[in-house]
Formats: structure tokens, sequence, C-alpha cells
């Protein structure tokens, strides 16, 4: 095979141009007499403007086939093999490495991405993420603020009903009023209210309710009970009166953990009603002895189906028993 000298390389090579090979031959890129000038379909960058090229169907030579500039990045690049690369612009990133869609994330206001790929604005309690100038921020969501300044647990207070933070963070309630729709009010309470020297003592598990009347509707906020002694956990719930029996469930509290004494807790959502008969339902995980009237007055009582601590509430009430007590349990709702 004939060789010929290439200078630049110190050694001998197949040819330097075409003209160094025989006709029909071309000498291709690794300076060897070829059928074909360069591989058909293959990407190449051109050593002397590396811009890209692409070789012909029939291996004769290449044409043109510039790299597109991506949106949000500077021009293309033909690097290494034809590959092409792109750089983006300020403030933007391609967080998908997806070269079709170039630098898609404004990294100034992406939530996902703020700042930089991959930088999440995480989730708080309450609110919402959103991203300025690449640093994250968070709003509260309608009716909760961040009151304690601590950013970690997000919007932690309700304020439609925090006597403390009524309708905005340290806006706090006077004496004798509550928070109810994000506004103060006077309270006013329903049951039985002040401390009882009687104790009765209420099975655990069965839903127990005492008739009430309230004179002055209004909001439900919040229920309350004094405990003597036994329990734990305890919820309690308002009723509407049907035939002087307990029916439909008006309000109720979470389950929670019971003191000694008088103990107040927050209604799971504020209700509102209307003048009338109500009955107060109470519901222990175990027997539990709170303070109790006992006056001699007879005081209607209704006693549920034994259901479940862990167990929803049942609305309508099923009552399975309503007797009369001389005992009025030490129970209250209060309402603004």
């Amino acid at each position: 095979m004939r060789m010929v000298c290439n200078r630049s390389l110190g050694r001998c090579v197949g040819c330097n141009t075409d003209g160094d090979c025989e006709a029909g031959r071309f000498c291709d890129g690794t300076l060897v007499c070829s059928v074909q000038r360069c591989t058909p379909g293959r990407a190449s960058c051109e050593p002397s403007t590396n811009d890209r090229v692409v070789c012909a169907a029939d291996g004769s030579g290449t044409t043109p086939s510039r790299c597109p500039v991506p949106a949000n990045a500077s021009a293309g690049q033909c690097t290494g093999m034809g590959d092409c690369t792109f750089t983006c612009g300020a403030g933007y990133g391609d967080c998908n490495s997806v070269a079709s869609d170039g630098c898609e994330v404004p990294l100034a206001t992406s939530a996902a991405h703020c700042g930089g790929c991959g930088r999440p604005c995480g989730s708080r309690a309450n609110a919402a993420a959103t991203c300025a100038g690449g640093a994250c921020a968070y709003a509260c969501n309608a009716g909760f603020g961040d009151c304690d300044g601590d950013g970690a647990n997000g919007c932690e207070t309700q304020l439609s009903t925090s006597a403390q933070h009524c309708g905005a963070c340290a806006r706090a309630c006077p004496a004798g009023q509550a928070c109810g729709g994000g506004a103060c009010a006077e309270v006013a309470c329903y049951g039985l209210c002040e401390a009882q020297a009687s104790r009765v003592r209420i099975q655990g598990t069965n839903v127990r309710a005492q008739r009430i009347e309230i004179a002055v509707g209004g909001t439900v906020t919040r229920f309350g009970l004094y405990v003597a002694s036994g329990g734990r956990r305890a919820r309690m719930a308002l009723y509407t009166d049907a035939r002087e029996r307990p029916y439909a469930l008006v309000a109720q509290t979470a389950p929670f953990t019971l003191a000694l004494g008088r103990q107040e807790v927050q209604a799971l959502a504020p209700a509102e009603i209307i003048a009338g008969a109500y009955w107060l339902a109470v519901q222990f995980d175990m027997d539990t002895t709170v303070a109790a009237s006992a006056d001699g007055s007879p005081y209607p009582v209704t006693v549920q189906d034994t259901i479940s601590f862990a167990a929803a509430l049942s609305n309508p009430y099923r009552v399975i028993g309503q007797s009369m007590t001389t005992s009025n349990f030490n129970l209250f709702v209060l309402v603004n």
C-alpha cells in the first residue's frame, strides 16, 4: 500500500488529501484512502471552526448541521463526537437533563428548584411555599398564623379560634371572652359550669349524654368538664334534641388526655347553633369519676351502645337506654 509522509504527525500515513488517493477514493478522517470520506449519518465537529457537521448518506462529504439554541441558554456548541452542549443563561437551570427543552426552570421563582436544581422548598404546616429571588418563603393559609415565629412548625395557630391570637397574631381576647370566627365575643357557659362537691363514676366506652338548654344561639367553640379521678382519655360532643332524645351530631372534640379538675378543650371546628334543647355527650376510654351535683333533682341521661374509643362517634346518636338520675354530670359547653 502506498504511503505518504505527514510532516505534522511526523510519520507516514495513507493520505493527506484526496489527491494522494486513486480515482474514486477519498482521504478520510483517519488519513486512510477509503471509498467514503466519512461514515454516513455520523456527526462530528469541524476542526477549523468547531461547527457541527453531518456526513452525507453516500459518505462523500459533510454538510453543516448547527447545534440548536435551547430555551434560556447560549448557542449550542459542538463537542466530542459531534455532541451538542449548551450553557444555561443566568437564573435558569436544565433541571430535567432533557436537552430538547433547554434550561426550562426559572431558578429565581421555582419552589421545586429554588436557587438551584434539586433544591425544593420544604413543606410546612398550614402554609404554601413560594420562591422569590432564589430563596424560599412561606405564606400562611387563610385563617392560620405563624404566631410563635418558629418557621419549623409552619403556621401553627388557628386564628379563627385562638383566644391569644384572635384574627391575627398577638391579638388576645379580653378576660371573659372567647374567639370565634376570628373575632372576640362574650362567652356563655351551658351545662354544669361550676365545680361540684359530689362525685359519680361513669363507665368507660359507653357514650352518655345529658340534656341541656341553650338560651342564646351562637358559636360552639369549646367543651369542658371536671374530673375527680381515674381515666386517661375522653372526648365530648353536642347533639341536637329530637323528641327529648339526642339525635344529630353538631360539634365534637378530638380525643384528649384528661387532667384533674376543670379542663376546657377546643372543638374540632366551630359550629353555629340556635337557642334550644341539646344533649351534651361524653365518652371515656375507661371508668372515670367526675364531679356532679346531688341536689335530688331528676336529670335525664341516655346511653349509647358500646363503641370503640378509636371509632368515630355515631351520627345520629344510637340510644339503647334512657333514664333519670339525681346526678348532674359536671359537663359544659362554651358558646360565644
